[in-house]
């Protein structure tokens, strides 16, 4: 009877300390976003960073923490990253992005692929979720406060022509739009050509979010998710699929244009009156300017972060893409490497996810896809979340691979 009491509490421990990783593996991701929480010592340290050391010390002292034991991509990558920076004139800025970059692999890219290798994608995945739901909340939330005349303070808000654009803690709309478009594909893949009719409340969700940030490159990503779906569907012979989704988006079409009317004139029809050029917020006009400095820059660039003090200006000047961004402050070895490195994670995810009927390792494969062709609408190859998204895919495709090899499947 005692002996049954010990294993009681010593089970009880054991579920007790890996709720606190999964307590703050919640926090990590829910303000992994959060750009304007943060202090500036030359590069911003965001609190969520701090929160996500934390969480990766706890899987160490639970030996629960790996990262990937060969990849050539990434240690070539970072090796000339440090060379990009050490040959800049601006060192004392450069060198904190080195640092940033190392600890985006370690620190992010490691928590979410340890995690999901030790725990499974499930726990992780429904981890994710709850924070996906909560800040379409706040979102929804910010919207009406602004809506009413009382914008939350520590909120990042503003409006334009009269229409509230919220952020919560992203840097801004667009940013949030960006992040969401991963879910928002997962979520439209797996309930469209995989039929989960559960994701549909996950599709209507990211939907809201979506339109309630009013960024242009969230409409956008909802186009890009669209025709992921179609074209998928396409290539699977389903024209019953296709006919059922296009009806499906016709009646959300309407209803978003009757609910969200001023939203879907400013920010989409606006894409088609006035082109991309006259929507983006003068991004498009600085591609000539950057393209001139990786020219004169063309193997390292002119460092990590430097781009502004190179033109000069200052840190707050950015290249505004994230392509033209590693090219004119990386060079082109980083450059190749970078989507080397990406191209891999989502061949390799959608390969395993094909070879072993996975579903959702497919879906993720074209959420991150999705992600990455959006992410070309701003700048900063070190957004936290997009290395989460790579480790999300990386340990997903190693857990399935590894699963499969242990029943004798190959």
């Amino acid at each position: 009877m005692q002996s049954n009491l010990v294993a009681v509490k010593q089970r009880q421990a054991v579920r007790s300390s890996y709720g606190v990783i999964d307590f703050m593996t919640f926090l990590t991701i829910l303000l992994i976003g959060a750009d304007i929480f943060g202090i500036d010592i030359g590069v911003n340290i965001r609190i969520v960073q701090i929160f996500a050391v934390f969480t990766v010390f706890l899987l160490v002292v639970k030996n629960k923490f790996a990262l990937p034991k060969t990849n050539v991509n990434i240690v070539f990558m970072i090796a000339f990253f440090l060379v990009s920076c050490l040959l800049s004139q601006y060192k004392r800025i450069t060198l904190p992005y080195f640092m940033w970059f190392v600890y985006n692999y370690i620190f992010i890219f490691g928590l979410a692929y340890s995690y999901i290798l030790y725990f499974g994608f499930r726990r992780f995945y429904s981890i994710f979720r709850m924070t996906m739901y909560l800040q379409v909340i706040l979102i929804a939330i910010q919207f009406l406060a602004e809506l009413l005349g009382h914008p939350i303070p520590f909120f990042s808000t503003g409006t334009f022509h009269g229409i509230p654009r919220p952020a919560i803690w992203f840097y801004e709309p667009s940013y949030f739009a960006t992040y969401l478009s991963f879910w928002l594909t997962v979520s439209l893949v797996m309930c469209v050509c995989f039929k989960d009719k559960k994701q549909l409340f996950n599709v209507l969700f990211s939907l809201l979010g979506m339109v309630l940030c009013t960024a242009s490159t969230g409409f956008v990503a909802i186009g890009l998710a669209v025709v992921v779906v179609v074209l998928y569907s396409i290539r699977k012979n389903r024209l019953g699929t296709i006919i059922k989704f296009t009806l499906m988006l016709l009646i959300l079409a309407v209803i978003a244009y009757c609910l969200f009317r001023d939203i879907v004139n400013t920010f989409v029809l606006r894409l088609i009156t006035q082109g991309i050029k006259g929507s983006d917020g003068g991004r498009t006009s600085m591609y000539g300017e950057i393209w001139s400095v990786f020219k004169d820059n063309w193997l390292f660039g002119v460092g990590p972060g430097a781009y502004g003090f190179y033109m000069g200006a200052d840190r707050s000047y950015v290249p505004s893409n994230v392509t033209l961004e590693l090219l004119s402050t990386c060079g082109i070895l980083v450059t190749i490497l970078f989507y080397g490195f990406v191209f891999r994670v989502i061949y390799n995810a959608y390969k395993v996810g094909k070879k072993y009927k996975n579903n959702y390792l497919i879906a993720c494969s074209f959420g991150l896809l999705v992600f990455m062709i959006v992410l070309q609408a701003n700048q900063n190859y070190l957004r936290l979340y997009m290395w989460m998204f790579f480790g999300i895919l990386a340990g997903y495709t190693r857990i399935i691979k590894k699963n499969n090899m242990a029943r004798g499947i190959r």
